[in-house]
């Protein structure tokens, strides 16, 4: 069989199959002070440096694990909360199913709107002020593949009080990433 869908998944590499090894059949709780523990969550802090590398974040403990890229972006959307007037969250129109079901299901006082992107699948950002408290808009996106304006989003949202989610579930280690000013990343 020849496997061409490697955004939706991939075979685990050697290099990734080797890093986990260690820990298959290990029980370590990275919070107990025992030594086991300290291993573990000196892998954790490992990783944790890793990915923040990765994405360009400036402050690992930033990085937040959690099981899946749907979870990462309904814990952030479904957690925003208005901020005085600021109560509407932009989302592109091309974003992942789970960002978009996310909005559908913001907090209270929340009202999601979609923005446009143009006929080449590329998003054409909002304008930030009045009441916008959010934007979302992925790095990549997964079935087109074309790239987004997230740096011109960020240079934008700078200074404006408008959090930003980057979904960069398709973008990681395919594209260099500089998102260290984006209150989101996925």
């Amino acid at each position: 069989m020849i496997y061409l869908d490697h955004n939706a998944t991939s075979p685990l590499r050697d290099e990734v199959l080797d890093a986990m090894r260690p820990w298959f059949g290990t029980p370590a709780n990275p919070a107990s002070a025992h030594r086991a523990g300290q291993r573990a969550a000196a892998a954790v802090e490992a990783a944790r440096e890793q990915v923040a590398a990765l994405v360009g974040a400036h402050d690992p403990a930033g990085v937040i694990f959690t099981s899946g890229a749907t979870e990462a972006n309904h814990t952030f959307l479904r957690g925003l909360r208005p901020v005085g007037e600021r109560h509407r969250v932009l989302v592109s129109a091309i974003e992942h199913p789970c960002v978009r079901a996310a909005a559908a299901r913001l907090a209270a006082g929340l009202l999601a709107e979609s923005f446009e992107v143009s006929r080449d699948g590329v998003a054409l950002l909002p304008d930030l002020s009045g009441d916008v408290r959010a934007v979302s808009l992925m790095a990549a996106n997964h079935e087109t593949g074309a790239l987004q304006p997230v740096q011109a989003l960020l240079d934008r949202a700078e200074g404006s009080g408008v959090a930003v989610h980057v979904d960069a579930t398709q973008a990681a280690g395919r594209v260099a990433l500089d998102l260290g000013r984006a209150q989101g990343v996925v």
